[in-house]
């Protein structure tokens, strides 16, 4: 995902998903540099667990290392710890109404 900006286009974010162990899977997310206007790639994830939960009945869930500064940003969004593994925790998404 990118956003025009007055320099140019920047990188805001990527994130895939697949089913995998009866689950949605989210992965290979990667935040881009911030812009300083809308938190875009927030705004994405949210709009893709929407989707999701509209798509399919499985659960939704991504795999975070332990030690990754972003974990309150996985929780701003919903996400929250449902198990603990060697080295990461796995995320579920707390299902949300879709606005």
């Amino acid at each position: 995902m990118v956003e025009e900006i007055a320099e140019g286009w920047t990188p805001v974010g990527i994130v895939a998903c697949r089913r995998q162990d009866d689950t949605i899977d989210l992965y290979n997310i990667i935040r881009g540099r911030r812009t300083g206007g809308p938190a875009r790639m927030g705004q994405a994830m949210s709009l893709l667990c929407s989707c999701v939960q509209a798509a399919y009945a499985e659960p939704i869930s991504c795999k975070v290392l332990a030690a990754n500064p972003a974990r309150e940003w996985y929780e701003s969004l919903g996400f929250t710890v449902q198990d603990w593994r060697s080295g990461y925790n796995v995320l579920g998404y707390r299902k949300k109404s879709v606005p």
